[in-house]
């Protein structure tokens, strides 16, 4: 019984070292780890140490995939009272198309700056400042790349949005460290630069295929 036993977990352990990774946008995510497991520490799985939970990871790649393109165009509304008035209604693409490489990295960068603030939420004054650069990468690629020749990715703030913080910080022991982090800003202002090319932590001529 007992050697049937080890024949059955070295045929099911040989299965997963040989199951086919998943891959998006020619990126290899890495396994979805097991919740017990990845929830049970402050910082969670990261199989490929690149400074981003796998779970988050996972998440980033799927949810910035694809979307349907939308653009605002001006049209005229006639009222009940037969005054005509200027409007804008969303006009949508009929398929979608690929995120930009850029858009994900802005969230893995997002993405590492809250792996980092969550460790030392007492020292918020210095590592406040990778939520900056995250930041002003984002905002860069939001507002200002116009203005250098170069093209706006993105139309939001990934750091801020409700469902990336939800991931991001999924646990109360998470949480509790997001929020003393956050307490620990209190009271103080903190210059920032906006719009930074810069700040970008990864390589953004390649990207751009400069």
């Amino acid at each position: 019984m007992r050697n049937t036993l080890l024949i059955i977990l070295i045929f099911i352990t040989s299965l997963s070292a040989t199951e086919t990774p998943e891959v998006i946008n020619g990126h290899v995510l890495p396994p979805e780890p097991d919740p017990a497991i990845n929830n049970s520490t402050l910082l969670g799985v990261d199989t490929n140490n690149n400074g981003v939970r796998d779970d988050v990871e996972r998440w980033i790649y799927k949810t910035y995939d694809t979307y349907i393109p939308c653009k605002k165009e001006k049209v005229q509304l006639t009222l009940p009272n037969g005054k005509v008035v200027n409007a804008y209604e969303d006009v949508c693409e009929d398929k979608p198309v690929e995120y930009h490489q850029i858009v994900r990295e802005i969230a893995m960068q997002g993405a590492r700056a809250a792996q980092i603030i969550i460790q030392n939420p007492e020292k918020a004054r210095e590592t406040v400042e990778y939520v900056h650069a995250a930041m002003n990468c984002n905002f860069y690629f939001k507002y200002a790349a116009e203005r250098h020749n170069e093209p706006l990715l993105i139309d939001h703030v990934v750091f801020t949005r409700k469902d990336f913080k939800s991931i991001q910080f999924n646990t109360v022991l998470r949480s509790r460290a997001f929020a003393k982090y956050n307490s620990s800003l209190s009271g103080r202002v903190f210059g920032n630069s906006n719009n930074e090319r810069n700040d970008c932590d990864f390589d953004v001529d390649a990207l751009l295929g400069k």
